[in-house]
């Protein structure tokens, strides 16, 4: 992973009803305050965990895409909202 990237390392993995890394260090709590269907919540936690991946292979992309003469200002504003840098 990015060296600049604050996000918790690690794997994350659904474990219940909560996002983990390591088994133990909860990143996300998914509530049913709001009466979500489990496959809202399920759908919820796949996103949540594909997170770091995705961010990474964005990142990957924007390398590649920027080194043929494209332009990546989407890309690298949806990568700045990823690490709190809007």
């Amino acid at each position: 992973m990015n060296k600049k990237t604050k996000h918790t390392s690690g794997k994350w993995q659904k474990h219940g009803a909560c996002v983990k890394v390591d088994g133990w260090k909860i990143i996300a709590s998914m509530g049913s305050a709001n009466n979500a269907p489990d496959e809202e919540v399920t759908a919820n936690q796949d996103l949540i965990c594909s997170a770091p991946d995705l961010l990474e292979a964005l990142e990957s992309a924007v390398e590649v895409l920027e080194a043929h003469g494209y332009d990546c200002k989407a890309q690298h504003a949806a990568i700045n909202k990823a690490k709190g840098n809007q």
